[in-house]
């Protein structure tokens, strides 16, 4: 079940179901940081729960100035799968590959989301949120990307990120 927002206006249930989204996002980033065993990776996690729970604030900060009205969800989930799901799928036993995968996946499936918001909309304080809600989202694709890439190939990552200079 999605949230509603009174009067039944599309753009607006289409971003309170992002707000829920939002939600699901920092359950997963819960998760995900309480079974990694890697500190690095752990403070990483650790770092967007807060960060998700700032978009879906932000999110209902813009609805109340707006006058909507938010129903609560009766469901929390994640592009298709529940919380529960995503907790039975995520174990101590899953590789730092999968979690960054699905963490990877989440980020940019979030970005697309609200870059298809935009055109449902003309409100320049909609395309403001958007277009912050957007950068976040492209922040944490980046820092998920580079952290994975550094724990997973640190040469690779040396390499790209701090551009080393071959003295002689």
């Amino acid at each position: 079940m999605t949230l509603k927002a009174t009067g039944g206006d599309a753009f607006y249930n289409l971003l309170i179901d992002a707000m829920a989204m939002e939600e699901a996002g920092g359950e997963f980033y819960k998760r995900a940081s309480e079974i990694v065993n890697i500190s690095l990776a752990k403070v990483t996690l650790s770092s967007l729960i807060e960060d998700e729970l700032k978009h879906k604030i932000a999110i209902l900060r813009f609805c109340k100035r707006k006058d909507v009205k938010v129903e609560k969800p009766k469901r929390k989930d994640l592009f298709g799968m529940s919380i529960e799901e995503l907790r039975r799928k995520f174990t101590a036993f899953t590789p730092l590959e999968k979690i960054y995968e699905f963490a990877l996946n989440f980020e940019k499936q979030s970005y697309d989301y609200y870059a298809k918001l935009k055109p449902k909309t003309s409100d320049k304080e909609a395309h403001r949120l958007l277009d912050f809600l957007e950068g976040e989202e492209n922040r944490h694709y980046k820092l998920l990307s580079g952290t994975f890439q550094y724990l997973s190939r640190p040469t690779d990552w040396f390499t790209e990120d701090e551009k080393p200079v071959v003295e002689g």
